[in-house]
């Protein structure tokens, strides 16, 4: 009975390592085959997906607020991850949309929201709450003046007053 259950025992460990090893490997090449998909959904044109400005700005809006709760509970790893995600929707809206209302998108992105994405990511660099709030509110303003710049003065951006989402904590987990 004593060899019978190591037998049992020694298959199991083995199917285990079976399980494991077929793992890696469908990681592998799943990993290979979605690098792959990525690669080709870089090259496809315009046609094939072209998100609205609208889509774009809702993703900054959130971002924004999202910015804003996660230095307000002093997370300050999730708000610089949050601040990376907005000036990667930024660079999107320049690529997508180079020009709004017949006017270039690129330079009022750059006039109007780098000096204040530049105020944050320094104020959060120093993880100073302080300064987060002034910059946050530079960058806010930078929003707005975008917004008259290109004829969408109706559109105000503020300091969010409730949580964009109900399902994400603000602390840090340590």
């Amino acid at each position: 009975m004593k060899s019978s259950l190591r037998r049992k025992l020694a298959y199991l460990v083995l199917g285990c390592l079976t399980l494991s090893a077929c793992e890696q490997q469908l990681s592998s090449e799943l990993q290979a085959k979605l690098s792959g998909y990525h690669a080709r959904l870089d090259h496809m044109p315009h046609s094939f997906y072209e998100p609205g400005m609208g889509d774009l700005m809702h993703g900054l809006q959130l971002r924004h607020a999202k910015l804003w709760y996660a230095a307000k509970a002093g997370n300050w790893a999730l708000a610089q991850f949050e601040l990376h995600e907005l000036r990667e929707n930024l660079d999107r809206v320049a690529r997508w949309h180079p020009e709004e209302e017949g006017l270039p998108v690129e330079p009022a992105i750059a006039a109007h929201m780098n000096p204040g994405a530049q105020a944050l990511e320094q104020s959060i660099d120093r993880k100073d709450g302080v300064t987060f709030q002034s910059a946050f509110d530079r960058f806010t303003h930078g929003c707005n003046s975008c917004h008259q710049a290109t004829r969408h003065g109706f559109i105000v951006i503020r300091r969010p007053s409730v949580e964009p989402v109900s399902n994400q904590q603000w602390e840090q987990m340590e």
